[in-house]
């Protein structure tokens, strides 16, 4: 007899990833109809990914964000291990996600995240952006910023200083941040803060932040220390 011949699989030379900004909108059903949400998205080439939500009242401000890691490979994004964190209900909830996106030209990605505890499901639909593989330039971010931070305390209105070299500073009442924005190979910048004893979650973190120039957008997330929170600075260049 002739031993049969396995099949060979040609080796991923190169991991296939969707990192990218994306923009699109969420959809949950309810008794009743649908609620549907704008969301942006960052996925990152290691596998971290925010994902913001807007709140229903207000397209433009947020209510919440999901972060966790995920595992991509050929098309696809698996996740065990997210984070709802609810600026408006004050609440965290764990979430799993699969998603699947083109491998060849990332246009669109389209994700289903499903709430651990509750077993009730989100789709999302989002189109990635243009220029990620842009590196994020100091001077063109360089400036001041109203914005939102959140955790799972609340929605906080706050002040956000970004200066030449990447130092930035700002808070809210009784809240005090520190800390430096890096630049990479992209689009994202590596992000290092210390937050006071007056934010809702203290000490030094690390995290992504993300600068849009068309829209003056300046976006910042990123756990805390034990993963069981995080947080999202979101918002615009003062006078723009």
């Amino acid at each position: 007899d002739v031993a049969p011949v396995a099949e060979v699989v040609p080796e991923l030379l190169t991991p296939v990833t969707g990192e990218g900004v994306l923009i699109g909108t969420s959809s949950q059903a309810i008794e009743g109809g649908q609620v549907i949400r704008n969301v942006t998205g960052l996925m990152l080439e290691g596998g971290d990914y925010y994902v913001i939500y807007s709140s229903l009242s207000d397209p433009y401000t947020p209510a919440g964000i999901v972060m966790g890691k995920s595992r991509a490979q050929e098309g696809r994004f698996v996740s065990t291990e997210g984070k709802d964190i609810n600026f408006e209900g004050k609440w965290v909830a764990d979430v799993t996600m699969q998603a699947e996106y083109n491998p060849t030209n990332k246009i669109g990605l389209t994700a289903d995240l499903r709430y651990v505890q509750a077993g009730t499901g989100i789709s999302v639909s989002a189109t990635y952006q243009s220029g990620f593989d842009k590196p994020a330039d100091l001077a063109t971010l360089a400036g001041a910023y109203r914005v939102r931070v959140g955790s799972s305390a609340g929605l906080q209105v706050g002040t956000l200083s970004v200066n030449a070299v990447g130092s930035i500073s700002g808070g809210y009442a009784g809240c005090s941040m520190t800390g430096r924005v890096t630049p990479t190979a992209k689009a994202v910048m590596q992000l290092a803060m210390n937050l006071g004893a007056g934010c809702a979650i203290t000490g030094t973190v690390a995290g992504v932040a993300h600068y849009d120039a068309l829209k003056k957008m300046i976006m910042a997330a990123g756990p805390n220390q034990n993963r069981k929170d995080g947080f999202l600075i979101y918002g615009y260049r003062s006078g723009s």
